[in-house]
């Protein structure tokens, strides 16, 4: 089988490929573990500001220039891409950006070719923004979703046609690795700290209000906890900082701010808990992350989060919104005393990238056979 992963995302500022396949982790690391797992061939076509060929790990990397553009618009028909793509007949292509270009690729890739659409957040937008993007959701055989229950909305506004699958697989992992907590603890200067991490956006969904105030009735029993806070934007840092001071919790709450790369992952090996109140969440990179580093998580009782934490058996569940039902998350949690070997196991064997490319195998093929029943058998 031969697998494509394609992109036609590029941010500006990239200027190497060694830069690009760095800060797109995700991409890079999903398909070199195809490659392990025994996919005969993998391809990435990858918009770019110049043609170049690379090869990695077994894997082809074909960069693209998409235009004018640095990266292809979403209203455009990027038809230097898609000739790459064609020419390189591969058998299922794996998506997760702009959908309506798919429309084009449909038309010009042979006709054996399934193409799957990998969602990454939001529900389907209205009138008129899903003008464009119905077309190319026609062209699409199968939906990646990280629940099933996430499809719903999609379903139900008739994007998602009855002849479409729809598969269940997380959009990617972590690479992260843990180290003995105490030593981590000692390196961050929180020897003997119970330590609590959120790493998330403050806005509504993540809803670190909810978080704080839980938080809040907790270190009434637990005084030596802390919560470290780190974030990329700062929506609702002001309300934030009110919770705090009103709440009296600023010995206890640390904002760290925006943090990234080998930092982040310092705190991630130094935590005993993850914290996260999200709504709804596609995935959840941030959970992963912290599971790949042994922390427990106490997250919400949302699809993507049901299915990373095997219906909170791994850490504990909360309602979201909901401060009681944290704070009783949180004494479960500490109750069950589960231990980060059993949440770093838990995610090799689940959520690892090695353990993601092997469900994305079996998506792959039951997608192409799909598409390309034997002759005399109905499909799938």
């Amino acid at each position: 089988m031969h697998v494509l992963y394609l992109n036609y995302q590029l941010d500006r500022d990239l200027q190497s490929a060694d830069m690009l396949l760095q800060r797109y982790s995700t991409m890079t690391e999903w398909c070199i573990a195809l490659k392990r797992e025994g996919v005969e061939r993998v391809s990435i076509v990858q918009a770019f500001h110049n043609d170049q060929i690379h090869q990695r790990a077994g894997v082809e990397f074909h960069f693209v220039r998409a235009g004018i553009f640095p990266s292809v618009p979403a209203w455009m028909t990027p038809g230097r891409i898609h000739a790459k793509v064609c020419g390189l007949s591969p058998d299922v292509v794996h998506h997760s950006g702009h959908v309506y270009p798919l429309s084009h690729l449909r038309s010009t890739i042979g006709p054996a070719t399934a193409l799957l659409w990998q969602h990454r957040g939001g529900n389907p937008s209205s009138f008129p923004g899903m003008l464009l993007k119905r077309r190319g959701f026609l062209s699409v055989d199968g939906f990646l979703f990280s629940a099933k229950e996430c499809a719903s909305s999609w379903g139900d506004r008739g994007i998602i046609r009855n002849h479409q699958q729809i598969y269940e697989i997380m959009g990617g992992s972590s690479t992260c690795t843990p180290i003995e907590t105490e030593q981590a603890k000692r390196e961050l200067g929180l020897s003997g700290a119970l330590v609590f991490l959120w790493v998330g956006r403050l806005n509504s969904n993540k809803d670190p209000l909810t978080v704080i105030r839980g938080f809040a009735l907790a270190v009434k029993t637990l005084p030596d906890a802390h919560l470290f806070m780190i974030y990329q934007d700062s929506q609702l840092l002001s309300a934030v900082h009110g919770a705090i001071r009103d709440l009296h919790l600023d010995a206890n709450v640390h904002l760290l701010g925006r943090i990234t790369g080998s930092e982040i992952v310092r705190y991630y090996r130094a935590a005993d808990f993850f914290l996260l109140g999200s709504h709804q969440e596609a995935t959840g990179f941030a959970v992963l992350e912290a599971m790949a580093c042994g922390v427990v998580p106490i997250v919400t009782d949302i699809p993507s989060f049901r299915r990373m934490t095997a219906n909170g058996t791994i850490g504990s569940l909360w309602q979201p919104g909901k401060v009681s039902s944290l704070v009783s998350a949180i004494q479960n949690a500490l109750e069950k005393k589960t231990m980060r070997s059993s949440v770093r196991k838990y995610f090799l064997d689940h959520w690892s990238f090695g353990a993601l490319a092997r469900q994305a195998i079996r998506v792959y093929d039951d997608a192409y056979r799909r598409r390309n029943p034997l002759p005399g058998m109905k499909a799938p």
